[in-house]
């Protein structure tokens, strides 16, 4: 009679727990939140190409202008420089005669009137070496700085959080049961960037300053719910 008992209470515990699985839901649900934003800082692109009868002029050429853009001390990325021979094909000979350097720059200007203070120095490099430098603006682009990106970007975080929370509570009260937040996958896109490109320059310039327009971070995320 025990041992009767004993598995009849055994069977109701499995019904009552496979019932009770059965009942369960699970709920996935794809979210997005989206926030405009106006960029804040101005990328411009620079190059500087010098040439010279010698290696050493070249290299000294480009070490004058690199000593000089630092001092203005603008944020930037790069100063990466190269030096070679000036060699071409000319009847199915090589030729060589002089050398030819290049300087690249990426500036992260937080006012769009820097990049007058740019290119003004390096007219001025132009005037002193005459045609064997030369340089010109490849880009300019607004852009949204790290700094400001990543704020938004946790409160988008954040707000879609909130969402979800909000449909846990929603949909619980909607099929009569107590759901919960089992998982978050986050996706994160990056800002849209906008601005006008330059030709290369060959005066003193007043640079043009290109709109600052809106852009827009998101953050999408599947959340995983399960109801019970």
């Amino acid at each position: 009679m025990k041992k009767f008992i004993l598995f009849l209470l055994c069977m109701l515990s499995f019904g009552f727990s496979q019932d009770k699985e059965v009942r369960s839901i699970d709920i996935s649900l794809p979210l997005e939140e989206e926030e405009s934003l106006t960029a804040d800082i101005l990328r411009v692109d620079i190059f500087v190409n010098a040439r010279g009868n010698k290696e050493i002029e070249v290299v000294n050429m480009l070490g004058e202008v690199d000593k000089a853009i630092r001092s203005l001390g603008l944020d930037y990325s790069g100063g990466n420089y190269w030096v070679q021979k000036n060699c071409w094909w000319e009847e199915g000979k090589r030729k060589c005669k002089g050398y030819l350097g290049e300087l690249r720059y990426s500036f992260l200007l937080q006012r769009a009137s820097d990049q007058n203070k740019l290119l003004d120095l390096l007219d001025a490099f132009k005037e002193k070496f005459g045609e064997t430098i030369n340089y010109g603006v490849s880009k300019t682009v607004w852009m949204v700085s790290p700094k400001k990106a990543k704020g938004v970007e946790e409160e988008l975080r954040l707000r879609l959080l909130n969402r979800a929370r909000d449909f846990a509570t929603k949909a619980g009260k909607n099929l009569g049961k107590e759901c919960y937040i089992k998982s978050v996958s986050y996706d994160y896109i990056s800002p849209i960037r906008g601005g006008m490109a330059l030709m290369a320059l060959k005066f003193s310039p007043q640079a043009p300053e290109p709109k600052m327009e809106e852009t827009s971070i998101s953050v999408k995320a599947v959340v995983g719910f399960v109801c019970r």
